[in-house]
């Protein structure tokens, strides 16, 4: 009798073992920086949020670095937001930088990141005309939190690409209403003799992290 349990284990099965050990492994240590937005198509005028998004799975990440570039100069680029990113350590705050048509960034995560995609920043596109666009993350580097500032390679990068399409004749561009408040923040009333001539003073930070502040009003 031939018992399927006994004996070494055949090549096709060792192969088999193997592959699904490579393919763990791979699972395990997973990073992906992606270009995300609500849609991929746009009406020419029409405003909307692209989010820069990181993924780390089996490998907490440190430090990351890169650009975000545009294959066209007809995308209107404007208040660029990290009030809900995972970087708390800007050491250079992502900024549109018209002449090269690009966002560079430089963060660091203290403790380090190990999870599910998380935004590291967002901005607010508008298609002047219509086009083909693909916003697309450059020259990224991203350190492992391992006390060495090891580099991690093979990352997987995701760019976005998005539709400008011209709006219907007769058609009235939508309007996003914003219902959500800004965060609950502190007043500070305070005066200082090197302050407005000794004057009373009020300080404040607020964060919107919707629309962005529209204004502010003091009664």
């Amino acid at each position: 009798a031939i018992c399927p349990c006994a004996g070494s284990p055949s090549a096709s099965s060792a192969i088999v073992a193997a592959f699904s050990v490579l393919a763990l492994t791979g699972i395990a240590e997973a990073q992906t920086l992606s270009i995300k937005s609500p849609e991929r198509e746009y009406a020419v005028g029409e405003s909307f949020v692209v989010t820069v998004m990181l993924e780390s799975s089996g490998r907490p990440i440190n430090t990351v670095r890169g650009t975000i570039s545009f294959s066209s100069s007809d995308l209107n680029i404007s208040d660029v937001r990290y009030g809900n990113s995972i970087i708390s350590l800007w050491i250079e705050k992502p900024k549109f930088d018209e002449a090269k048509n690009l966002i560079s960034f430089v963060g660091g995560i203290p403790g380090g990141f190990d999870g599910p995609a998380a935004p590291l920043f967002s901005f607010v596109a508008r298609g002047d005309q219509k086009d083909s666009v693909t916003i697309e993350p450059r020259d990224v580097q991203i350190l492992a939190n391992d006390g060495r500032g090891t580099e991690i390679k093979n990352v997987t990068l995701r760019p976005l690409a998005v539709t400008l399409r011209g709006a219907a004749k007769g058609a009235v561009l939508e309007t996003k209403t914003d219902t959500t408040p800004p965060e609950t923040f502190t007043l500070l009333i305070d005066r200082h003799r090197a302050v407005a001539e000794n004057k009373y003073f009020v300080s404040f930070f607020a964060v919107d992290k919707d629309l962005g502040i529209d204004r502010y009003e003091i009664s």
